[in-house]
């Protein structure tokens, strides 16, 4: 699986037959370019809002 960025648009391109090379070579072509696993977990880390709760506020309750 390879990685390929342009901009800001990432896309995984499976590596395993033929016909996947040519296309990442027509993607390279095109101005795409390979990228690290490290930079597309930090694109895709930095894009997805946090709404996570904390657990202490879903276990809340009164004792009387």
């Amino acid at each position: 699986m390879k990685i390929l960025k342009r901009g800001d648009d990432f896309r995984k391109v499976p590596e395993v037959t033929i016909n996947d090379v040519l296309i990442i070579r027509n993607l390279i072509s095109q101005g795409w370019n390979y990228c690290s696993k490290q930079i597309y977990k930090d694109a895709m880390k930095n894009d997805t809002p946090e709404t996570k709760e904390t657990k202490k506020s879903k276990n809340v309750k009164d004792k009387k």
